[in-house]
């Protein structure tokens, strides 16, 4: 069942997690990742400690999916500024913290990784998913262009997360997919 949702512009954020500290919790346990199977083990980590650090005021996380590479190489930087407007969109919209591969991987770190075959990062994010401290997944406009998103919003129906769809204005409509 899919039900419009307006996106509450003024909510104030109880977490009181900036988007630097999301990213600074991540990124610290991303430096030594020399592959992605040790990348799936910092980011699971990373939610670990983001988890910690708002377990009395929320048990939801939110996770941004949507077209980063499949456009091609020159479209790589527009989707990537886009793709941390819709972030820090959602981080002021929810009352949880809400991440992105943005949050996650830095340029010096997509350059160790950048051999790694789309199949291994595909894996990687599965596994990050099928932890299930991810609650909330939210796709933004043409994600359905991106084998990736694609494949997580597979995982996130097959383990009944929430999926939120996201509009062009940033509001969304939300999938409640029951296991």
């Amino acid at each position: 069942m899919k039900r419009a949702i307006s996106t509450p512009g003024s909510a104030v954020q109880s977490t009181s997690l900036s988007g630097d500290h999301i990213q600074s919790l991540f990124r610290r346990k991303m430096e030594s990742v020399k592959n992605l199977e040790s990348a799936e083990k910092g980011i699971v980590m990373g939610l670990v400690r983001l988890r910690e650090t708002v377990r009395e005021k929320s048990d939801r996380i939110g996770f941004v999916c949507g077209v980063l590479t499949s456009d091609g190489p020159e479209f790589l930087d527009a989707n990537l500024a886009r793709h941390r407007n819709y972030t820090s969109s959602l981080r002021e919209a929810f009352l949880f913290p809400v991440f992105s591969a943005t949050d996650v991987f830095d340029d010096k770190l997509l350059e160790r990784l950048k051999d790694e075959p789309e199949s291994s990062w595909r894996r990687m994010w599965r596994g990050v998913l099928s932890t299930q401290m991810v609650t909330d997944l939210f796709f933004t406009p043409g994600w359905e262009r991106s084998i990736g998103a694609k494949d997580e919003h597979d995982t996130a129906k097959n383990l009944g997360l929430k999926i939120h769809y996201l509009n062009e204005d940033h509001s969304h409509n939300l999938l409640i997919v029951k296991k």
